[in-house]
């Protein structure tokens, strides 16, 4: 009688199994979301006011949901100053917490080739809203909870006009890699950054590691605190010699230096910083 027990239990798995692999890969193939690639550019486009190219979309579900994009590229946007060209975008979505109205993203994976960043001296685009209304937040109807967040980008371009006012520079660091966890407000979140300047006369390698709290469920700020470590690491002095266009410091200084700094500011009036500065390489 056992056996037969075992046998049926055996057989009841084996067929649960069975199902839920032909329905992993029958409903992926059944809902196709590439369907909807030319609506999804079409809202991006008009919210952004850029060009937006959307790879290949796919996903599936095993213990959990995953969703792949296999490209992603946003340029000239008038929504932010960021051109944005990304080669993969994963997440992999709980699905028991998906049965108490809670999204839990276990890990969210960018990799991208260039991130630009255009600083221009030029006045915000932003604006408050002519009808005076205070911004109060949005109401989300399920709970988003991000426990990992890596983004790793190949090259970053800084161009700005705003260090100088009428004097362009160009800033292009490589390696960037940008790592959160915890994204769950109004939970404190930690977060770190590397990246590093590939010019031989450019700012050297940039590390930081912070924590901030103060980001409610409804996305406004309560009570913000921003923490933050950071290190610059053998940065050339020639990376900072236009400041000195009217001065004799700008044909003798050479060398490196490196700073850590110690950072602490609550987004208002209430900020506090610290560090030290290594000039022994700077002659």
């Amino acid at each position: 009688m056992k056996t037969r027990t075992q046998k049926k239990l055996v057989l009841i798995l084996a067929i649960s199994v069975l199902a839920w692999a032909i329905i992993g890969v029958v409903i992926p193939k059944f809902l196709n979301l590439n369907r909807y690639q030319g609506f999804i550019v079409s809202e991006l486009e008009k919210a952004i006011g850029g060009t937006v190219e959307l790879g290949h979309i796919s996903w599936g579900f095993s213990h959990r949901i995953w969703v792949e994009l296999d490209s992603l590229s946003i340029t000239n946007a008038s929504a932010f100053p960021v051109d944005i060209k990304l080669t993969r975008i994963f997440a992999s979505i709980s699905i028991p917490q998906l049965l108490s109205k809670k999204i839990v993203v276990n890990q969210l994976l960018v990799n991208g080739s260039l991130i630009k960043l255009r600083l221009d001296t030029a006045t915000d685009k932003f604006s408050p809203p002519v009808d005076g209304k205070k911004y109060s937040g949005v109401h989300l109807p399920l709970d988003v909870q991000i426990r990992e967040l890596k983004v790793t980008v190949n090259q970053l371009e800084i161009d700005e006009t705003r260090t100088i006012p009428g004097t362009r520079q160009t800033h292009t660091f490589s390696d960037l890699v940008l790592g959160a966890t915890n994204i769950s407000p109004p939970e404190e979140i930690a977060f770190k950054l590397n990246m590093r300047d590939i010019s031989a006369s450019g700012l050297g390698s940039f590390n930081l590691k912070g924590t901030f709290k103060g980001l409610t469920k409804a996305l406004t700020l309560k009570n913000p605190e921003l923490t933050l470590q950071a290190n610059l690491k053998n940065s050339n002095v020639n990376a900072f010699k236009h400041y000195f266009e009217s001065s004799s410091l700008k044909e003798q200084l050479n060398g490196h230096f490196s700073i850590d700094v110690s950072y602490k500011w609550d987004l208002d009036e209430n900020m506090s910083a610290q560090g030290v500065i290594d000039l022994g390489s700077v002659a």
